[in-house]
């Protein structure tokens, strides 16, 4: 301890008793030098108590502060991996027999059982027109359908009241694939929508077998109906991996 060494100091000057303190640089090293210094040898003593003092509530702050952001860090973690796990889970989850009684009403006020497209290749489209990367989606879902519909039962739903402005936007968008107003049964029924765009894909089976949210590609979505329904019709022009939720 270059401190120790010094007992013979006397701080007579607050700028060299600064320093000296300096020179202590834990607060082992002050404490062991106020415990084995005579009395009265060092008279700046008591301001050397309270440096050892304004260091311990430093350093315990700084503890305080590690302490929390360490526990912030871990909760972060648990929940990617709760999110990881469910996200799992909920690919594999069937909704047979979970959803009966849901209706579906058109923008034209046309009603339709959704327990009619239980036991086909579903894909539901959770969008809104005042969404741009929903809408960007479009063309790429309206070749899809075309490609598909003789396999695949494509509809989607809106997330937003319909009004003169909405009907007017679907017309504009030439969208040939049935567009229902929204329904929190449904939403409820297939485990939630937390934003949109998200896609649910749907076996004959009546399990869902994966779920998208964001904006995708037409070649991934193309990819997926082959991977997790089984249609083995792929017009994917590259080679794209499974993402996203597993």
């Amino acid at each position: 301890m270059n401190c120790l060494k010094s007992s013979s100091f006397q701080a007579s000057k607050p700028s060299s008793f600064r320093a000296f303190l300096k020179s202590c640089g834990t607060v082992q090293e002050l404490k062991a030098l106020i415990a084995l210094s005579p009395k009265g040898c060092l008279r700046g003593s008591e301001a050397l108590r309270k440096e050892v003092f304004m260091k311990e509530i430093v350093i315990s702050g700084s503890l305080r502060k590690i302490g929390r952001l360490l526990f912030v860090f871990s909760i972060f973690v648990i929940l990617i991996c709760m999110n990881s796990v469910m996200g799992a889970k909920e690919d594999l989850r069937s909704i047979k027999g979970k959803c009966s009684g849901i209706v579906l009403k058109d923008i034209s006020g046309k009603e339709v059982k959704f327990t009619d497209y239980i036991g086909k290749r579903l894909i539901i489209v959770f969008w809104s027109p005042r969404c741009s990367h929903c809408v960007d989606m479009i063309e790429g879902l309206k070749k899809i359908y075309n490609d598909y519909k003789r396999k695949v039962e494509l509809i989607s739903l809106l997330m937003i009241r319909v009004d003169d402005k909405v009907k007017k936007a679907i017309k504009i968008y030439d969208i040939p694939y049935a567009v229902y107003e929204k329904n929190e049964e449904l939403i409820d029924c297939l485990g939630g929508v937390w934003m949109y765009p998200t896609i649910y894909f749907i076996d004959e089976k009546g399990e869902i077998r994966k779920v998208t949210e964001g904006e995708q590609e037409e070649d991934y979505l193309r990819y997926l109906i082959d991977r997790k329904l089984g249609v083995e019709e792929c017009k994917c022009k590259i080679a794209v991996k499974d993402r996203g939720n597993k």
